[in-house]
């Protein structure tokens, strides 16, 4: 067991008195009423330290044009008697309208289809060309044949969507 001297504390028991003594502090700070008013846009604001209010604006805030009105109190999704509902019509899209954006989703893919083999071809002709690829180290050779693998793959995953859309026109 560590002797201590008299009078002396522990840093637990040091803690707890300080605690104590800041307690008081604490809860009155929590007891002081923070001032409200409602802003030029109609918001109640409510401030955190004592500050001058705002002039008040007319026209917001209360029936008089008061902005420092009473505040009213709303809900902010009014209760009906039923709750609104979706219908399967709400979802259904004319015809036409559905064939324009299978075209206008046909010519984007078409797009990226012409954008993929451009890359692809300028990858390919790195690493077919000696004087090219011999500039290439290790590492951006490898990254190089990965790119021209992910295009390959983007290239065919398009194919496959282009032949959806054209199967399902």
């Amino acid at each position: 067991m560590i002797k201590r001297a008299p009078g002396s504390f522990t840093r637990v028991a040091m803690s707890c008195a300080m605690l104590l003594c800041i307690s008081p502090a604490f809860v009155q700070a929590q007891a002081i009423d923070a001032p409200r008013y409602v802003n030029a846009q109609g918001v109640e604001v409510i401030q955190g330290r004592r500050a001058a209010r705002p002039a008040p604006t007319a026209g917001v805030g209360s029936e008089d044009g008061n902005a420092s009105g009473p505040v009213s109190r709303a809900l902010a999704i009014p209760k009906s008697a039923e709750p609104a509902r979706a219908t399967a019509a709400g979802y259904q899209i004319a015809a036409g309208e559905q064939q324009q954006r299978d075209r206008d989703r046909l010519s984007i893919l078409e797009q990226e289809m012409h954008a993929e083999n451009v890359a692809l071809e300028s990858k390919i002709r790195v690493l077919q060309d000696p004087a090219m690829r011999a500039k290439l180290d290790a590492e951006q050779f490898k990254r190089l044949q990965e790119t021209t693998l992910a295009h390959e793959k983007n290239i065919r995953a398009l194919h496959s969507e282009i032949a959806r859309v054209k199967k399902n026109r």
